[in-house]
């Protein structure tokens, strides 16, 4: 196995590791690792040529077909590359944790850790297009209260904080039902609300359509 085949192994592992360690939390789980603890493992491992203690850390989809002997000996054939690859582990540039949680609906939604709070990352406002904003608010607030319906029906939300998520939609989408068009603050092809939640939300107008284009901050999980 060549060093460029492993390299782009470990960079999978290592964000599928993460990804293992978010749904944990996520799922109201104490794991009993942390990624930090991780990326120091691993970093010891290819400094050092520890086959073993690297090959105990892939994943199910790379240990397939990977033997502690073939990595043992692409570590001893490229050490030097595997020190850099450690190297480059003790300063990362970034590091993205994503978590993705299944419903019993049969939807994924997906999260993503960004200085140190929890992001949906899977859009929630849908696209369709609507005659006036005042529509394409109802499209939102339809499309707020369907999410909460399911994450509720999840239960994968617990703790306080998690209820105040739920909360959070509840309230946007009740003070969106009620907007009306004079609250509404108009620029040209776009106009936008602040909510009392704070989150101020832009529509643009799309020939003869308006849609939802942001919501800002975004929503953010406990």
């Amino acid at each position: 196995m060549r060093l460029s085949k492993t390299t782009k192994g470990w960079r999978m592992s290592i964000a599928s590791l993460s990804g293992t360690l978010a749904l944990t939390a996520c799922a109201g789980h104490h794991p009993t690792d942390t990624l930090t603890a991780a990326v120091l493992r691993a970093s010891e491992a290819m400094r050092s040529g520890d086959a073993e203690s690297l090959h105990a850390m892939l994943d199910e989809r790379l240990i397939v077909g990977t033997s502690v002997e073939s990595l043992a000996t692409s570590m001893k054939d490229d050490a030097a590359e595997f020190a850099s690859l450690a190297d480059g582990l003790d300063k990362p540039s970034s590091i993205t944790v994503e978590a993705t949680i299944s419903l019993e609906a049969g939807q994924e939604m997906e999260f993503v850790l960004e200085d140190g709070a929890w992001k949906l990352q899977t859009p929630i406002v849908e696209s369709h297009a609507a005659k006036d904003p005042l529509a394409a608010l109802a499209i939102l607030v339809e499309t707020l209260r369907d999410v909460r319906a399911d994450l509720i029906a999840s239960g994968s939300l617990a703790s306080q904080h998690e209820a105040g998520f739920l909360s959070l939609l509840e309230a946007m989408a009740d003070q969106l039902s009620s907007v009306k068009a004079e609250e509404l603050i108009l620029s040209e092809d776009r106009c936008y609300i602040t909510l009392g939640t704070g989150q101020k939300i832009e529509l643009v107008r799309e020939g003869d359509s308006w849609k939802v284009s942001s919501i800002f901050p975004p929503l953010q999980f406990p």
